[in-house]
């Protein structure tokens, strides 16, 4: 009796752990299988399917157009993943896939050296057909209905990514372009051929496939799709509707008279819930800034070595508009670029810009921010020093703390006397980063106010960050001023929206100038204002050439 009890007990907890490999072609890759299924550890592996090729019908509402399966094809491969579920697991996944019927295939997992054919379940869309074994599609899968949405295109992507990178310089790396193919509507054993998508980088995603890249980064995960839709609204209330939107959120200009407010600060002040922590470090993270420069930061210049972190999406680009004046500052040795409607007697000749477009992280642009400095256990929230204050960190071979020199005429200066510690002032400038979460005191010194600043649990923060931020590097916004432009890759392309620094106040440095010169400018030849007209058509580099020719 006690031997049978033991044998059911046995059967029955061996059922329990019973697992069932499912295999994925669309959008489960791993991340998002994670939060369907509740288990964070969850794991998948590289596989194949044969003779096989991947179709997009039906209509998804959360996804917002037509999502995957399967389809007979002799000679193709479906490349995706197998996932270990249990059972419990399985029933969680079936949830979301009850527009799906469930067939047995035999699929390759793809390991180290070798190759494993083994049996898996697979969702196809559908009623029930015969046997996949015996390959009669009569139909086998639902006929093409509507395009595929970017936002599940990118979850498809993401998936193909986690196990087929390792194909990057391979030309049919499934990953590089997903085919758009469908079954056609009348002939139920033909597969037409609707073009293909390529994945144009987060910069140029839309939102709700942008917070498909979000959640494949977060470590709590999302359930998809039903987030995107409360992503975008809680953006939306707050007039973000696209990246480019959201890039202007996260890096505001100063272009304006009052400073606009930040992305969470504007979120609650709509009445929405501020994105939480995780996906705010990701977007700082990741590539959404277009950046155009015009000057030394260009490919082969003095400063281009400040771009490394960058990526150049575009050797050649132009600005749209053509009323910007450029000229360039002989002693100085790099040039400015100046609104027409801000010119001063500078110069006369307004145009184009001519120069390259990159992408750059928030972090990249700004440097970083209060949350990549956690404050020490039982520090004071306001002894965060507000971003763009710091110009730039001293240092010396004995300083006991980096210390940083301030405009005294910004509207936070009240907020940070009030700071009351005390660090030993060194008179060695290195360039550029931005401070956070340091205490400070200011000391009036010959119309600057130097700030002694000592880090809560990061004394070498500071130097980890130095020359790498774009905004340090051109003064911005005092020096330089940071704004959107449109600009225009190629005689045909679409204008796109770039950040670009234009000289802050181009009057005041032309009084700099003069009063360099003592006054004594037009007397002279030799004495005349160092600015130059940058021509032909604001392109640095042939009026760099042309100067070179002259000399």
């Amino acid at each position: 009796m006690q031997t049978s009890l033991r044998v059911i007990q046995k059967r029955i907890l061996k059922r329990a752990m019973a697992t069932v490999k499912v295999f994925n072609y669309g959008s489960n890759s791993a991340a998002q299988l994670r939060g369907r299924v509740g288990n964070p550890s969850l794991q998948t592996e590289r596989a194949v399917l044969k003779d096989f090729t991947r179709v997009f019908c039906l209509e998804s509402k959360g996804w917002d157009g037509g999502v995957a399966s399967i389809a007979p094809h002799k000679g193709s491969v479906v490349h995706g993943s197998v996932a270990e579920l249990s059972k419990e697991e399985k029933s969680m996944l079936d949830v979301y896939e009850h527009a799906y019927r469930q067939e047995e295939v035999t699929i390759h997992v793809e390991r180290q050296g070798y190759s494993e054919s083994v049996q898996a379940t697979v969702y196809v869309a559908g009623a029930t057909t015969s046997s996949c074994a015996t390959r009669i599609p009569a139909p086998f899968t639902v006929p093409f209905a509507v395009h595929p949405s970017e936002q599940y295109l990118t979850a498809i992507h993401v998936m193909l990514r986690e196990h087929w990178s390792h194909l990057e310089a391979e030309p049919v790396a499934p990953h590089h372009a997903v085919a758009i193919r469908g079954m056609h509507e009348a002939e139920a054993d033909t597969v037409c051929d609707f073009g293909e998508w390529k994945h144009p980088g987060v910069h140029k995603l839309s939102l709700p496939a942008l917070c498909v890249e979000i959640n494949a980064r977060r470590t709590q995960k999302w359930t998809m799709p039903k987030h995107i839709k409360h992503f975008t609204a809680q953006l939306g209330s707050i007039g973000v509707h696209s990246v480019s939107d959201l890039c202007a959120a996260l890096a505001p200009s100063t272009a304006g008279d009052v400073p606009p407010l930040s992305l969470n600060a504007a979120l609650a002040a709509a009445g929405q819930e501020p994105l939480d922590r995780e996906t705010m470090h990701i977007l700082r993270c990741l590539p959404l800034h277009q950046v155009f420069v015009y000057g030394t930061l260009l490919h082969g210049e003095s400063n281009h070595h400040f771009m490394k972190e960058a990526t150049r999406i575009a050797d050649s680009a132009t600005t749209t508009a053509n009323d910007i004046t450029m000229v360039y500052n002989s002693e100085m040795k790099y040039p400015y670029a100046i609104h027409g409607d801000r010119n001063t007697r500078l110069t006369s000749v307004r145009t184009r810009v001519k120069g390259e477009l990159y992408v750059v992280s928030d972090r990249h642009l700004q440097g970083p921010y209060d949350d990549d400095f956690p404050a020490a256990d039982g520090a004071d929230p306001s002894t965060t020093l507000p971003r763009g204050t710091v110009e730039h960190v001293c240092t010396g071979p004995t300083a006991e703390a980096p210390v940083a020199v301030v405009d005294p005429h910004q509207q936070h200066l009240p907020v940070l006397r009030r700071r009351k510690m005390m660090i030993p002032i060194r008179t060695s400038i290195a360039h550029v980063v931005r401070v956070h979460r340091w205490r400070t005191t200011p000391i009036s010194t010959g119309g600057l106010w130097w700030f002694g600043v000592a880090p809560s649990d990061r004394p070498s923060a500071a130097d980890a960050a130095v020359e790498r931020v774009v905004d340090d590097l051109e003064g911005h916004p005092g020096y330089f001023r940071r704004e959107h432009v449109r600009v225009v890759v190629g005689a045909d392309a679409t204008p796109t929206t770039a950040w670009m620094y234009f000289l802050a106040d181009a009057a005041q440095h032309e009084r700099i100038n003069v009063e360099a010169h003592s006054g004594t400018v037009g007397t002279s030849p030799a004495l005349q204002p160092t600015f130059v007209d940058v021509t032909p058509s604001g392109d640095f580099r042939t009026f760099m050439a042309t100067q070179a020719n002259t000399a």
